[in-house]
């Protein structure tokens, strides 16, 4: 570890950079498409002559001068002070790697600037055509900004060939490079829409306002239902690891991505009542909240996106704790308090007197980039609660191989023992071997006659026998994870039944996200009422999903 850390706790977990580059985003994304929303209705409004309507663009101009120029200026510099104190590594990857690439975009940012200043001052001295074609200008630097930025961006979960080849163009035209492109391009012109319905609400003359109202609409409708099958595009694109770690391991990604669901239709239901119910009526409060829908419907895929990578920051290269995997087999043998360089000397040796001390300086270098205590983001408190120490203990020696959520402990035992201590004994406040979970229940078992019985059933988790505590109890997992099964008729030559039969279970309480019955369907795939359901992977056994 070559960089400073920066001690956070409440607000730790990435807080910081989630607020902020998620904000920072959707003014971006909507200083791209709201450049060309001020070029075509400006055209529309001289086209049809209507004076309110051009009003309505010139008052436009300069709420969108301020926000995108001057607030998303300033969150973009924010975005860049937040990564270089909580992911310096992973900053100055991105720079070293793409240093011509962020000096193209930072020409374009410029240009921006300076067309859009000539656009919102050149209102009384330009002719109408001088005026659009800056209008033109501007929007086309911006979407080549947004061209190299997502060249970047999606590097970051995709780097493709270049892990191999450190080649410049194998990491800018990433396996998602196209497919991110113009999913941001469709949400670039939706965002357009729904900030044009909060300006347009200020519009005096009745029809310029609804005219101006249901123009707003058919841009967001159209970004939307573009968004659609590009971001369609862009899931299919991943590569297998990432897919399958987005889209069927992490329960996290998936609350992400039902987010997304929620959002989505509750934009597309909003851009329609106010396009074809109440054009002429629409007001401020109505508008703005339709507005942050869209902000929802940002921030929840930039969310999926982030918390696909894991347990990277740059996948396969540079764990989300700024920890390369190569170096790991030399920490683990030299230490992670001797590799890095900013932990006082006292505590580079773990010992009795100063295990709780190392264990809080382990816990800032290794967990802190992604968990919180007692805080609002992926806080570890709860993640925690149930564990004793030696229970987390083993908790943390699974990391990386049981949960490949989260990077492996880096370190060596004795230091890996002290992170336990601190996070038990001092966040939590237990003494070492005190249990917090309640013990276990006796289980009912069924019937069965090995003698007479026709058929028998096999089930067992994907994971549930892979984690034991120290209550000296083996049980399986909490909701989560996918449950197998197999019935098997009985025989000389036993066969497997995958047609006509049902296979149920009832949950027991405090598993809500289960349904209580689940049908097999002849493919040998389970269903579920309300549940989220994936195809069998191997034809030889019948999955429940969560």
């Amino acid at each position: 570890m070559e960089y400073p850390v920066w001690q956070l706790t409440t607000l730790g977990g990435g807080f910081w950079v989630a607020l902020i580059s998620t904000v920072h985003v959707f003014v971006a994304q909507f200083a791209v498409g709201g450049g060309l929303f001020l070029v075509v209705t400006e055209r529309m409004a001289r086209k049809s002559g209507s004076q309110p309507m051009l009003d309505y663009v010139r008052k436009h101009s300069k709420f969108f001068l301020l926000l995108t120029m001057v607030f998303g200026a300033v969150t973009g510099v924010a975005i860049w002070f937040s990564i270089a104190l909580l992911a310096p590594g992973g900053a100055l990857t991105l720079i070293h790697q793409f240093l011509f690439a962020w000096a193209t975009e930072w020409v374009f940012f410029l240009a921006e600037i300076v067309s859009l200043l000539v656009y919102f001052y050149g209102w009384d001295r330009l002719d109408a055509g001088k005026h659009m074609a800056v209008g033109w200008l501007y929007f086309f630097f911006g979407w080549m900004s947004l061209f190299m930025i997502n060249g970047i961006i999606g590097f970051m979960l995709t780097p493709g060939d270049w892990l191999e080849t450190r080649y410049f163009w194998d990491g800018f035209f990433n396996p998602t490079f196209w497919p991110q492109l113009f999913f941001r391009t469709a949400l670039c012109v939706m965002l357009a829409g729904l900030f044009g319905f909060v300006t347009g609400t200020r519009i005096d003359d009745e029809e310029a306002r609804g005219r101006i109202v249901r123009t707003c609409a058919v841009w967001t409708l159209i970004g939307l239902v573009t968004a659609l099958p590009t971001g369609w595009w862009y899931i299919m694109a991943l590569p297998a690891a990432q897919y399958e770690l987005a889209m069927q391991e992490s329960a996290r990604v998936a609350w992400f991505m039902d987010s997304f669901w929620i959002f989505g239709p509750a934009v597309l239901v909003g851009g329609l009542a106010l396009g074809i119910r109440m054009p002429k009526s629409v007001g401020f409060p109505l508008a703005l909240a339709i507005m942050l829908l869209g902000l929802g419907l940002t921030g929840s895929f930039e969310s999926v996106r982030e918390a696909a990578r894991k347990p990277y920051i740059i996948w396969g290269y540079l764990y989300s704790n700024g920890i390369a995997p190569g170096d790991m087999d030399t920490i683990n043998e030299a230490g992670m308090l001797k590799a890095a360089k900013w932990v006082p000397e006292d505590l580079r040796e773990v010992t009795e007197d100063n295990e709780l001390e190392a264990g809080r300086w382990l816990y800032q270098l290794q967990c802190a980039s992604c968990h919180a205590i007692n805080g609002p983001l992926n806080d570890i408190m709860p993640k925690s609660a149930k564990y004793t120490e030696a229970g987390f203990d083993a908790f943390l020696a699974g990391m990386g191989k049981l949960n490949r959520y989260m990077p492996p402990f880096a370190g060596t035992g004795d230091e890996r023992a002290a992170l336990a201590a601190y996070v038990i004994r001092d966040l939590h406040g237990r003494e070492a071997g005190e249990l917090a979970m309640a013990e276990p229940g006796d289980a009912e078992i069924p019937e069965y006659d090995p003698d007479e019985a026709e058929y028998v059933l096999l089930a067992w988790a994907d994971k549930g026998l892979r984690f034991a505590t120290d209550t000296k109890a083996i049980r399986l997992r909490p909701a989560g994870q996918n449950l197998n099964a197999m019935l098997l008729l009985r025989g000389g030559f036993p066969e497997k039944i995958t047609e006509d039969v049902t296979v149920s279970f009832t949950a027991p309480d405090g598993f809500p996200e289960l349904s209580d019955d689940m049908a097999a369907n002849d493919e040998g795939t389970l269903r579920a009422e309300g549940s989220r359901c994936c195809p069998t992977p191997n034809p030889d056994t019948t999955r429940i999903p969560p």
